[in-house]
């Protein structure tokens, strides 16, 4: 007989106390916060700053 943990396996990576993602989830998410911020600031705030050629910097 098959157990299927399909409906279940985002809880029991999560719960369980050697987990992968118990480990890097703050290192993941201040990773994506500064990859987002650097990419706010390169894609929105470069171009307005160079009006003159606003595809310089994409």
């Amino acid at each position: 007989m098959t157990i299927s943990y399909t409906g279940n396996f985002c809880r029991l990576l999560i719960r369980w106390k050697g987990s992968l993602w118990r480990l890097v989830w703050r290192e993941l998410f201040i990773f994506l916060i500064l990859y987002y911020i650097i990419r706010l600031i390169y894609n929105q705030i470069l171009p307005l700053l160079d009006k003159e050629n606003p595809e310089k910097y994409r």
